[in-house]
């Protein structure tokens, strides 16, 4: 799959054509590029593509802004904190965006970016995640048939349709077809046992994991017997296990139940005119609401849990059901949300 890093203000082609040759006189145009190495390297190589600049060669991927030899138009490159791009994009005549968090603000690479970065099967370009395992291991058999489910039109069509343009397959795929039209519907909501299968421990990083369960139904429609065990990189636990979750649902537990023990409500009373004011943006009646349907779903999953025997998936909603409803009474307790009018 490909991470894109996606230019979002269109107006960028117009602008900086306008600094084209003697336009020194004019104030610089600034371009937010993300401040931690590894994405303002692929910044500043997405602004050499554009041609807007040059950057010495020897440096490979890996160039700094020091590496920068020549600026081709006035444009001053400015290092900002990545998952702000989008929102500082007043301030900028245009920003490199990563792609997660551009299509998280509502953004379509496809139509609101002028240039993307590329990846294409055999090509150069190194930012494209890959499987690895020991060298020892390369030709395990249990390994490449992980690969080959990997490599599918169901897992490309999920990246295509969850992740909306942040990921791309980067093995090859049908984009002219869509053989699983409910894709999203077909993969959140499979479910795979271990049981009696081969656990293979799979290393990932981030949050974004959700189409190894794509990969997950295809070895299981195969009849491999082979279970992915996703271990996330800076947890160093396995993130499909029931009991890592139910031990963070007790420590939440404890943590809520100590809030309610030490803090009181004070006395009810009408919210002042300031109080009011400061809601606007976070009104708990609405909130309060939305804690109840969040119950009810809580509620609606450990029934379905139990019903598949899925004791302790079940037990661990339970238990988020649980804070929940603490967490609904704190808010009505010590916002006083009966006493408090909607405006």
């Amino acid at each position: 799959m490909k991470k894109l890093i996606a230019f979002a203000l269109i107006s960028l082609l117009i602008v900086t054509s306008a600094f084209a040759g003697g336009a020194s006189e004019k104030a610089a145009l600034k371009i937010g590029v993300p401040d931690d190495a590894t994405n303002q390297a692929r910044a500043i190589k997405l602004l050499e593509t554009a041609g807007l600049i040059e950057v010495d060669p020897a440096v490979g991927y890996s160039p700094e802004i020091k590496d920068v030899t020549k600026y081709i138009y006035n444009i001053e490159i400015v290092p900002t904190t990545a998952n702000t791009l989008f929102s500082t994009l007043d301030d900028f005549g245009a920003s490199t965006i990563n792609g997660t968090y551009a299509t998280s603000a509502g953004l379509v690479p496809s139509k609101d970016a002028i240039l993307i970065e590329t990846q294409d099967e055999g090509g150069n370009n190194p930012f494209v995640n890959i499987i690895v395992a020991r060298s020892s291991e390369k030709d395990n058999p249990v390994y490449k048939k992980i690969i080959s489910a990997y490599q599918t039109e169901l897992v490309a069509e999920y990246l295509l349709a969850k992740y909306k343009e942040a990921y791309f397959p980067a093995f090859k795929y049908d984009s002219a077809t869509v053989q699983y039209p409910d894709v999203l519907d077909v993969v959140d909501n499979y479910v795979s046992s271990s049981a009696g299968k081969t656990i293979v421990k799979v290393g990932v990083c981030g949050a974004a994991n959700e189409y190894w369960n794509a990969v997950q139904q295809i070895l299981d429609e195969r009849g491999e017997n082979i279970y992915n065990a996703l271990i996330n990189d800076s947890k160093k636990v396995d993130i499909t296990n029931p009991e890592y979750y139910n031990t963070l649902a007790d420590i939440s537990l404890k943590i809520m139940e100590g809030m309610v023990a030490t803090c009181k409500p004070c006395a009810p009373r009408k919210a002042t005119a300031a109080e009011l004011k400061d809601l606007k943006l976070f009104n708990p009646n609405k909130l309060q609401a939305e804690f109840t349907k969040g119950i009810a779903r809580l509620d609606a999953a450990t029934k379905q849990l139990e019903k598949d025997k899925q004791a302790k998936w079940a037990t661990v909603v339970g238990k988020l059901t649980k804070f929940v409803n603490m967490a609904t009474n704190t808010i009505k307790d010590g916002l006083h949300v009966d006493d408090i009018t909607q405006k």
